[in-house]
């Protein structure tokens, strides 16, 4: 997928071992658009972390969406606010409890939804999670 700053697929060389073996979905809208190796390199390195580490993810992915909405709203204020991400700015929240792997992936699963947008966010930000 080339809009990622780096390719999910190659995210196997920060994976120590696997802990999990969850059946993670909140990708499979992208099946039709992405390699589907740049899918199972995300949820490759999704299964190689522990339980605390999905409620780091999630909270980054807050911290950032929560961010751009401010910049939107800061930058293009009429424009953002007949956008659909005006409509919902409210669909993360912080976490501070431990996420289960089906957990984790509920969440993400009902923020991205089948847009296109926030799902090369949520990549983003999990590919840069694993770069750190």
């Amino acid at each position: 997928m080339d809009s990622l700053s780096y390719p999910p697929r190659t995210l196997k060389r920060y994976i120590p071992f696997v802990v999990n073996d969850y059946a993670f979905t909140f990708l499979e809208h992208m099946e039709p658009y992405c390699d589907r190796r740049d899918l199972q390199g995300i949820y490759l390195y999704l299964n190689s972390l522990e339980d605390f580490q999905y409620k780091n993810i999630w909270n980054r992915i807050h911290e950032r969406w929560s961010s751009l909405v401010a910049q939107g709203l800061q930058e293009i204020p009429t424009a953002f606010k007949r956008s659909i991400y005006y409509k919902d700015m409210d669909g993360t929240e912080y976490i501070h409890q431990v996420f289960t792997d089906a957990s984790f992936d509920r969440h993400l699963r009902g923020f991205i939804g089948n847009d296109m947008l926030q799902t090369i966010f949520v990549m983003e930000q999990i590919i840069r999670h694993a770069r750190l």
